[in-house]
C-alpha cells in the first residue's frame, strides 16, 4: 500500500472494501467442500461476503478501539492490520457482536524500542491476549453483552472449530474455568504480564479473573501464572 504517515492514511491503505476483496478472492479460490475461516475480520461490510457455512473470527482492539479516538493521529502504538476504523465502523462491528463467530486476540506483542520508530517503518501489532477477556467481561459486568455470548465466542465456538471438546461443568468433562472479580479495575501495562512493557488499553476498565483453573490445575491466581508450561489440546 506504500508508506503512510497517520493512523488515517493507514486505515485509507487497507480499506474495509479491500478486505471484502480479499474474501471474495479467498472464496474463488477454495474448493466448495472447504471449511473457511476467516481472519482478523475489522469491518461489517465483510460479512456479506463470506461463504455460507463458514467462521470467522474479530480482534478485541476492532471492537473497542478507533483511529479517531486514538490520542495521537500518528501513534505508532496503534498501528496494526488490519487498521483501525472510524468510530462510525467500530461501533457498527460491535453492535453485529451476535453474529460473529470468535474473537481472537491477535496478540502482537511489539516492544516500545520497536514501536518508537517514525510511523512509517514502525512494526504492525499490539498485545492483547491477557486483557482480551477482561474487556469483555467488563462488557458483561456493565450489561452491555451477555456472558452466554462472551463465553459462545471465547469457548464454545473456538473448540468447535478447531475440533477440540469443550470443557464443561460436569463429571468426567475437561475442568477450565475461571473465577472473576466483583468489580473491573483500570486497566494498566504495571499489572500486565507482556514483557512488551504497555498496553493500548492503559485506562480503560478490566474485569480480571482471581481464579483460573486449567485441564484441572490452578493456571492462575491473584494476578499471578501458578503453573508452568502450556497445555495442549489436541484438534
Amino acid at each position: 500500500p506504500g508508506e503512510v504517515h497517520s493512523l488515517a492514511e493507514h486505515a485509507a491503505s487497507r480499506p474495509a472494501s479491500g478486505e471484502t476483496k480479499t474474501i471474495a478472492l479467498v472464496n474463488s479460490l477454495a474448493p466448495e467442500s472447504a471449511k473457511l475461516h476467516y481472519c482478523h475480520i475489522s469491518s461489517t461490510e465483510s460479512f456479506s461476503a463470506m461463504r455460507e457455512g463458514s467462521t470467522f473470527e474479530v480482534a478485541p482492539h476492532h471492537l473497542f478501539l478507533s483511529y479517531e479516538n486514538a490520542r495521537d493521529a500518528a501513534d505508532t502504538h496503534m498501528r496494526m492490520n488490519p487498521p483501525l476504523r472510524t468510530e462510525a465502523e467500530r461501533k457498527n462491528l460491535y453492535a453485529a457482536f451476535d453474529k460473529i463467530s470468535a474473537i481472537a486476540s491477535d496478540h502482537a506483542p511489539h516492544t516500545l524500542s520497536e514501536k518508537s520508530a517514525d510511523f512509517a517503518s514502525a512494526p504492525s501489532g499490539i498485545p492483547g491476549v491477557e486483557t482480551m477477556l477482561p474487556l469483555l467481561m467488563n462488557e458483561v459486568h456493565a450489561g452491555r453483552l451477555t456472558l452466554s455470548s462472551v463465553l459462545e465466542k471465547t469457548v464454545t465456538n473456538p473448540n468447535r472449530i478447531l475440533g477440540i471438546e469443550s470443557p464443561a461443568l460436569v463429571k468426567g468433562a475437561r475442568a477450565d474455568f475461571a473465577l472473576y472479580a466483583d468489580s473491573p479495575v483500570s486497566i494498566s501495562a504495571e499489572n500486565l504480564h507482556s514483557k512488551c512493557g504497555w498496553t493500548p488499553y492503559e485506562g480503560m476498565q478490566g474485569l480480571f479473573p482471581e481464579l483460573t483453573v486449567v485441564s484441572g490445575v490452578c493456571a492462575w491466581k491473584d494476578g499471578e501464572f501458578s503453573r508452568d508450561g502450556a497445555c495442549f489440546l489436541r484438534g
